[in-house]
């Protein structure tokens, strides 16, 4: 379909899209502020006589030429969809002398979606250290191997070895903890 883009507007973790349908003059509009993704369809009433699947089609395009500003909902977390993919990113690390925080989740869990946000965020202000996020639906060997009993639960791995736990949804501690193993980073590469 069409677009016509009639603005622009912000930069990083708080942009908005808008573009009108030259054929139909749907409006759609696509918000992040922070970690927040909203996306609103203003239809005009001249346009009634479209089909339902028309407006469906030109949000799926919308949606998918504008697949960067949803991806930033996740800051800089990786998302781990294979084993070999978890080994891959331990071992990078471990190379690199990287600080792997691991937010052990399940899409079921109402906590975990709370603390979710922040995790991302933390992702962002913190890019001296890996943000890696584990389904424990999805992997149950890896989320065994790590001894992980509830979610959200985060693992701090240096070396290959657990460094630090935090099991729950606890913001301030989470914070504090991830800040306190940026600020080790820092001076670990300073040194170097």
């Amino acid at each position: 379909l069409p677009f016509t883009r009639t603005e622009k507007k912000g930069s990083g973790l708080k942009k908005s899209i808008r573009v009108r349908c030259e054929q139909c003059s749907v409006v759609l509009s696509l918000h992040i502020s922070g970690f927040a993704l909203a996306l609103r369809v203003c239809v005009r009433a001249r346009s009634a006589d479209l089909p339902p699947s028309h407006y469906l089609q030109a949000i799926a395009e919308f949606i998918n030429s504008n697949k960067d500003m949803a991806a930033a909902t996740q800051g800089n977390v990786h998302s781990i969809h294979s084993r070999q993919e978890w080994d891959s990113k331990l071992f990078d690390a471990t190379t690199n002398g990287k600080i792997v925080v691991v937010d052990f989740t399940a899409s079921w869990c109402g906590p975990c979606k709370l603390i979710a946000p922040l995790f991302a965020e933390l992702s962002v202000n913190y890019p001296e250290l890996l943000f890696l996020k584990v389904d424990v639906d999805e992997f149950r060997d890896i989320s065994t191997e790590w001894d992980i009993r509830a979610m959200p639960t985060f693992i701090f791995i240096k070396d290959g070895k657990a460094i630090e736990k935090l099991v729950g949804v606890n913001k301030s501690e989470l914070e504090r903890k991830v800040k306190f193993f940026a600020q080790t980073a820092k001076q670990e590469t300073a040194q170097n």
